[in-house]
C-alpha cells in the first residue's frame, strides 16, 4: 500500500489525503462522507482533530506528508474511523482498501512498546528513526524508478 506511517497518541491514523488515496476517491468526498454522517463520529475513538500547537507540532513532525501549509485544523482517521468511512461510502473498492488497511498499516505487531509509555525525548527519538525509515524507503524506491 505504501502509506507514510502517520502516528498521533500512540496509534496508527491517516489523514484524510491518505484515506481518500487508499479508498480510490478524493478528499472532497470523504469530507462530505464525514459531514453527512457526522454524529456517528466519535472524537478520539474514529478521528483525531488537529488544531493550533497541535498541528503546528504535527506539520513540523511530518513535513513530507503532503499537508497543506494553509490549513487551520486536520482529522486524522483512526482504524475504526477508517472503518466508519469504507462502511459508508460501500465501494467494493473501499472495503477491499480496508481490509489491505488494516492487514497492512494499522496492525502493529504484538510486541510493540506502547509508545505513551516512553519519555518525551524516546518517543521523538523513535519518530524520527521511523521517519528516516520511510524516507530512505522512498528514496529507494525513487531510485528504483
Amino acid at each position: 500500500m505504501g502509506l507514510m506511517v502517520i502516528e498521533q497518541n500512540g496509534q496508527r491514523v491517516l489523514t484524510t489525503q491518505q484515506l481518500a488515496e487508499a479508498y480510490g476517491t478524493d478528499e472532497k468526498r470523504i469530507s462530505e462522507n464525514f459531514t453527512r454522517n457526522q454524529k456517528r463520529y466519535v472524537e478520539g475513538k474514529h478521528f483525531i482533530l488537529l488544531q493550533g500547537d497541535q498541528l503546528r507540532q504535527f506539520k513540523s513532525e511530518y513535513a513530507n506528508c503532503g499537508i497543506a501549509p494553509n490549513i487551520n485544523k486536520l482529522y486524522l482517521w483512526t482504524e475504526k474511523g477508517a472503518w466508519l468511512h469504507a462502511k459508508s461510502l460501500n465501494t467494493d473498492e473501499a472495503w477491499e482498501a480496508y481490509e489491505r488497511l488494516v492487514d497492512e498499516y494499522y496492525n502493529v505487531k504484538e510486541n510493540a512498546v506502547n509508545l505513551q509509555m516512553l519519555s518525551p525525548q524516546l518517543q521523538t527519538l523513535i519518530s524520527l528513526e521511523l521517519r528516516q525509515k520511510q524516507l530512505e524507503k522512498e528514496l529507494e524506491e525513487a531510485k528504483s524508478k
